[in-house]
C-alpha cells in the first residue's frame, strides 16, 4: 500500500498472511516495491531555541505526530540539534506551509535519507 500525502510518499508493508477460509491456504500480501528515496527528514532554521518562532513551531510539530526526524539550526549560534522523538512528524503540505508561514520558506527544507 502506497500513501501519497502532500509531497511525501509513504510505503506500508503488511506483515504476515491471511488465511483463506475453507481452503487452509495462506495468501501472502503483496509488498510495495522498494522506494528509491529514503525516509524524509525535516530541516528548520530558527532564530534560537528561546525564540517565540521556535515555540510556535513546536506547537505545529506536535499536531503532526509521526516518524520523520526533525533537525533545527539556530541562526544565533549556528548550532544544529535534532528535535526529541516527541517532535517527530508526518510530512504533509499543510504542516510545511504553516512552518513556512512562521519561519519563511527559505528556512524550511525536506531532504530524503539515502538507503
Amino acid at each position: 500500500l502506497v500513501l501519497i500525502i502532500g509531497i511525501a510518499v509513504f510505503s506500508l508493508t503488511v506483515r504476515g498472511g491471511a488465511s483463506a477460509r475453507g481452503t487452509g491456504a495462506a495468501r501472502r500480501p503483496q509488498e510495495a516495491p522498494p522506494s528509491r528515496q529514503g525516509a524524509p527528514v525535516l530541516f528548520l532554521r530558527v532564530p534560537s531555541l528561546d525564540s517565540d518562532a521556535w515555540r510556535r513551531v513546536q506547537k505545529v510539530l506536535r499536531v503532526f505526530d509521526g516518524t520523520s526526524r526533525v533537525f533545527i539550526r539556530c541562526t544565533d549560534s549556528g548550532q544544529m540539534v535534532e528535535a526529541p522523538p516527541a517532535l517527530r512528524v508526518m510530512m504533509n503540505r499543510v504542516m510545511l506551509d504553516e512552518l513556512a508561514r512562521i519561519l519563511g520558506e527559505e528556512n524550511v527544507a525536506v531532504r530524503h535519507t539515502t538507503q
